[in-house]
């Protein structure tokens, strides 16, 4: 377990030291999307050793270390990865336009008062509102009461 935990160590002192000196010689876009994938396949490679030998049962945590390190080297590797080719600008953000607000959904509506011939209370209550379309209907519902 103890070699485990130096070999981690040696992992990521070096994925903190060599990038770094690289870069130093060259910072062209190739060298920086190398170095992210160094950075990426050591990193994924430390956390599969560690998951791995977690995960390994007993007497075997070496052997499940060594498992998940290469899978997580391989992850690590791919996650890394940029996908945008060198020598071409990344692309701009489109500039997002706010639609128009939707018309209101009901207009005022109107509500006139009466008293039929047998001296009761009416009301009549025209409501306009909008379609899903925009175009306005307007319902009418007339109601007497006593």
């Amino acid at each position: 377990m103890q070699t485990i935990k130096h070999a981690l160590l040696a992992m990521a002192a070096l994925a903190l030291v060599a990038p770094g000196a690289a870069r130093a010689a060259d910072s062209s876009c190739e060298q920086v999307k190398h170095d992210n994938k160094v950075i990426g396949t050591l990193f994924g490679a430390a956390a599969g050793a560690f998951l791995g030998g977690a995960v390994a049962g007993h007497g075997h945590k070496g052997d499940g270390a060594l498992v998940g390190a290469a899978g997580g080297a391989v992850v690590g590797n791919q996650m890394s990865r940029s996908k945008q080719p060198c020598g071409q600008p990344a692309p701009q953000p489109v500039a997002y336009v706010q639609p128009a607000p939707p018309p209101p959904t009901y207009a005022p509506t109107t509500i006139t008062m009466w008293h039929d011939h047998y001296g009761r209370t009416c009301t009549r209550r025209e409501e306009t509102y909008y379609a899903a379309d925009g175009s306005p209907v307007t319902r009418t519902t007339e109601r007497c009461e006593p």
